[in-house]
């Protein structure tokens, strides 16, 4: 959850406020001396104003040539703290703890509280109950009595009448501080909230498209597909019939079956297939990573470690697209040079069981990361790769209602991990419908790692 709202957005609106206030304490202070017919010490309150309006306008102009701060927080603290001292001195001129402009502490309070983290919130309070309490340290001013047709009238209340007003501001303070906090801490998160539904919703748009075009390459390759086989059989008998080598009668054969496996592939795609693929199922851990095994070849197969703990933790999923999910994750090791070892753990968890993809390949920089999981997005060779695994591989699993996490791993190498929650459901029927066909269509991939 998010510990603050962004300061950086709210600096231009301090400065606006320190201006307000200037103008308010102004204000206070006109109408306390007209009104009420007090002497001010005016060389200590003019200078105080000045000062204030000086480090307000410096920060505005610092804002202009540098509107993105790289520490904000600390710039509102700063001036958050330097408002409560100036404020506690002015207050100390102009009637100290009987000034009924003691109030404007709770200001700085909730600023603090909307904009700051609970630390820098926590400290905004206690500096402004501590500078309340300094104003009962200084001598007796005249102006902190009540008046009465223009007699000074001492009250023998008073002293106590005005400790309570310091524990009630120490109170409503700490009440306000707390809720208000708790109020924009919310907010936060809902912003959140709202920022990765619009990415889910997004995802899921990319998603809908990519289903569309994979039915329509389904349909728009199989008249090719089906004349290359037509083709391809012409060739094996007439290769049979004048008696051509061996070799090339190998090849022509080794035509016809990758055709076969296209058009098979091909079939999966269509929209009456794989009806049961996306059906969630309570899978062994170990079932289902040597599920992923079985789909390399041989030499791969040796360098795939599987590491299931005592207790046989098991995961809900639908298996045979879990597999698939996690056999183009094992791919990806293997094409970013991982030939000597990959790691498939099993980490049972209270509510999920994490699967782990470790290897110790080339690794991610900082700005793959970033993008890693963008449809399109691939640092493979031109025809390695569409960029496509990684988004599919995180659409399933998200419309789990789990999570795929990828980090760099120390000495080199990265770490996917895969969690999925034991009560696990799809997302709905439209994110089944959608990752049906390119499930199937991920399985080129996955058979090119047996070769």
């Amino acid at each position: 959850m998010a510990d603050r709202i962004e300061s950086r957005a709210t600096l231009p609106w301090l400065v606006r406020l320190r201006w307000l206030a200037i103008a308010g304490q102004l204000a206070a202070i006109v109408l306390y001396h007209r009104e009420l017919d007090m002497a001010l010490p005016w060389r200590a309150v003019v200078p105080l104003l000045g000062f204030t309006a000086l480090t307000n306008l410096a920060l505005a102009l610092w804002l202009r040539r540098h509107p993105a701060p790289r520490e904000p927080d600390r710039l509102m603290v700063a001036a958050l703290t330097l408002d409560t001292a100036t404020l506690t001195v002015l207050l100390a001129t102009t009637g100290g703890a009987a000034n009924p402009f003691t109030i404007f502490y709770i200001a700085h309070i909730v600023l603090a509280a909307v904009v700051l983290t609970t630390r820098s919130t926590v400290w905004i309070t206690v500096l402004s109950a501590l500078c309340f309490a300094a104003l009962f340290l200084l001598p007796a001013d005249e102006h902190a009595h009540h008046h009465h047709d223009g007699m000074m009238m001492p009250d023998p209340m008073l002293g106590a009448h005005l400790r309570g007003m310091w524990i009630a501001f120490a109170i409503a303070a700490t009440v306000i501080a707390f809720f208000v906090r708790k109020i924009s801490l919310t907010i936060a998160e809902q912003h959140e909230q709202i920022a990765r539904l619009r990415e889910r919703d997004a995802s899921r748009a990319r998603l809908a498209s990519l289903a569309a075009l994979a039915a329509g390459a389904a349909h728009e390759l199989g008249t090719p597909l089906g004349t290359i086989a037509v083709a391809a059989r012409e060739m094996e008998l007439e290769c049979t019939r004048h008696g051509v080598d061996d070799g090339a009668l190998a090849d022509v054969r080794l035509i016809i079956e990758e055709v076969q496996r296209c058009r098979s592939i091909l079939g999966g795609m269509s929209a009456h297939a794989g009806e049961e693929d996306l059906r969630l199922r309570r899978v062994p851990a170990r079932e289902l990573l040597e599920g992923v095994r079985a789909r390399f070849d041989e030499r791969h197969a040796a360098a795939i470690r599987i590491r299931v703990p005592a207790g046989e933790p098991a995961v809900v999923c639908p298996p045979e697209a879990t597999v698939r999910t996690l056999a183009s994750l094992v791919k990806n090791a293997f094409d970013a040079g991982a030939d000597d070892a990959v790691e498939l753990e099993a980490l049972p968890q209270p509510e999920a069981t994490c699967i782990v993809v470790r290897d110790r390949g080339h690794g991610m920089s900082e700005a793959v990361l970033a993008r890693a999981g963008e449809p399109f997005f691939t640092t493979k060779e031109p025809g390695a790769g569409m960029g496509l695994g990684l988004f599919i591989a995180r659409s399933l699993v998200e419309s789990l209602g789990g999570k795929l996490e990828l980090q760099p791993r120390d000495g080199g190498g990265t770490e996917v991990r895969v969690t999925l929650p034991h009560g696990g459901a799809m997302a709905g029927a439209a994110s089944s419908d959608a990752l049906r066909p390119l499930l199937d269509g991920d399985e080129p991939a996955l058979q090119g790692s047996r070769a």
